[in-house]
């Protein structure tokens, strides 16, 4: 069952909504800007308390999220009551790819952020997509939404740039659920690091594209597929494709060994540790005269 957006702003994002309130505090986050929540509930309020403080804790003692400061709880908007149904956020790649195999047998509905993406991009900011596909599917009623979260032991925090990827681990998850059990959150690779996804899905033969330029197959020029073919790769498994000789110079010699080089701290995306432990792991060697073809 699929759920397809329109060119009209869904109702569960108009203004006076939980949606769009949490999406405004978000994007104030993002920008620097100082959040003041009026929620009508304990548990919202401390969620925020503990997300401010997690993705922008520069900005701690200028977020607040007060449960009850009218007076009134009827004033301050809700998420609407659950309403039993099950949702999966499906994008092509492998980790929501491997979310819908197993969830399939609950006939959920399927709901893809382009669907959304004109009323959404706007609260995207650094791109990452958690808090907004929560927010979202608790807008509209859900009463479990699945995520594709895979499991990242080396998610950095300790740098100003990083604090913001805990989105992207099950720890927000984790937080969403206690302090959201109507509108839960689930993955299905939470305990599995992303090599060993991409692994599952080439042996059970399911199509999928982790590129960022393309919304199927690979361009093989792109930071998604050196990603996903270096997964590939490490596991002893054959993804179908090559990379280009401009995207291993532009990752391997322009990115990742100067970042090996500082000590590991050059790492502007959060995310060149995940080679490291490829390497580590895996024992995963970077041949560019086996891993390319072509110029790009």
């Amino acid at each position: 069952m699929t759920a397809a957006g329109s060119a009209v702003r869904p109702a569960w994002l108009n203004a006076g909504t939980r949606t769009r309130d949490y999406l405004e505090a978000r994007r104030a986050l993002d920008e620097g800007r100082p959040v003041h929540l009026a929620l009508g509930d304990l548990p919202g309020a401390r969620f925020w308390t503990w997300y401010g403080g997690m993705v922008r804790p520069e900005l701690s003692r200028r977020t607040s999220a007060a449960a009850d400061p009218s007076g009134s709880t009827a004033a301050a908007p809700q998420f609407p009551a659950p309403s039993g149904r099950v949702a999966v956020w499906y994008s092509s790649g492998a980790k929501s790819t491997y979310t819908l195999a197993r969830v399939e047998h609950l006939r959920p509905t399927v709901l893809r952020y382009e669907d959304y993406e004109p009323f959404l991009a706007p609260y995207r900011g650094e791109g990452f997509l958690p808090l907004i596909l929560a927010a979202a599917s608790a807008g509209m009623g859900f009463s479990v939404a699945y995520l594709g979260v895979e499991r990242n032991d080396l998610v950095v925090g300790a740098e100003p740039s990083t604090w913001r990827h805990v989105e992207r681990t099950p720890a927000f998850i984790d937080q969403w659920n206690h302090f959201h059990p109507q509108h839960r959150l689930r993955s299905c690779c939470r305990d599995l690091e992303k090599e060993a996804v991409v692994a599952a899905l080439l042996d059970e033969g399911r199509s999928f594209s982790s590129c960022h330029r393309r919304r199927s197959g690979w361009c093989r020029d792109c930071h998604g597929c050196l990603e996903a073919y270096y997964s590939a790769k490490a596991t002893g498994r054959d993804i179908g494709f090559r990379l280009t000789r401009s995207v291993f110079d532009q990752v391997h010699t322009g990115e990742y060994r100067p970042y090996v080089a500082s000590d590991f701290r050059r790492n502007p995306r959060n995310d060149l540790q995940y080679l490291v432990r490829l390497q580590i792991v895996h024992g995963l060697t970077f041949e560019p005269d086996r891993d390319c073809e072509g110029e790009g």
